[in-house]
């Protein structure tokens, strides 16, 4: 009978859980809180309401936010902003979960086997964040980081480069800016 590979100690995992959910918070609630306390009076529900539609609409709450006549640069920001928040609690969610099961960490440790094949695809593969999340979703494209075992950082790095990219691009279009070009 082999003898299984200890997983990793609770009270690291815990230290990394904490360390993404305190990202989530500043990046989910307490820097878009801050940006909504800055609205006139008469918009701060506007901008709560564009903060509560990003969960279910991602990137797309951009356009409620212009439609609501919220500055467009706020709008970007409180899109921007818990999008990156959710990629952070998804990627420290499914990283805890799967430093903490046997079946989970045998099954990422095929995934690596089966990915140690492809070098450039180790090396290069994160990437392709940028693409993944603008097709796959804020929800998604985190679960595929780390499944392919790519750095959890630099993930987010360039999850929040495409979030970026897609929310300014849709920003651009309500705006009717884009149609100037191609028109």
């Amino acid at each position: 009978m082999a003898v299984e590979k200890p997983l990793k100690d609770l009270k690291e995992r815990t230290r990394e859980l904490l360390i993404w959910l305190s990202g989530f918070a500043v990046f989910t609630l307490i820097i878009p809180g801050a940006i909504i306390i800055t609205l006139p009076a008469d918009q701060r529900p506007d901008g709560l309401a564009v903060l509560a539609a990003v969960p279910i609409l991602e990137y797309l709450a951009v356009s409620i936010g212009i439609g609501l006549d919220i500055h467009p640069i706020t709008s970007f920001f409180l899109t921007i902003l818990p999008c990156i928040g959710s990629c952070m609690l998804v990627i420290g969610l499914i990283g805890f979960l799967g430093d903490s099961s046997v079946r989970a960490t045998r099954f990422l440790e095929k995934v690596q086997k089966r990915i140690e094949k492809y070098p450039r695809l180790q090396k290069y593969g994160v990437v392709s964040n940028f693409i993944f999340v603008m097709i796959l979703g804020m929800y998604i494209t985190p679960g595929v980081a780390i499944v392919l075992g790519w750095s959890r950082f630099r993930s987010i790095l360039f999850m929040a480069a495409g979030i970026s990219f897609i929310t300014i691009l849709i920003g651009l279009g309500t705006l009717g800016i884009i149609n100037l070009f191609f028109v």
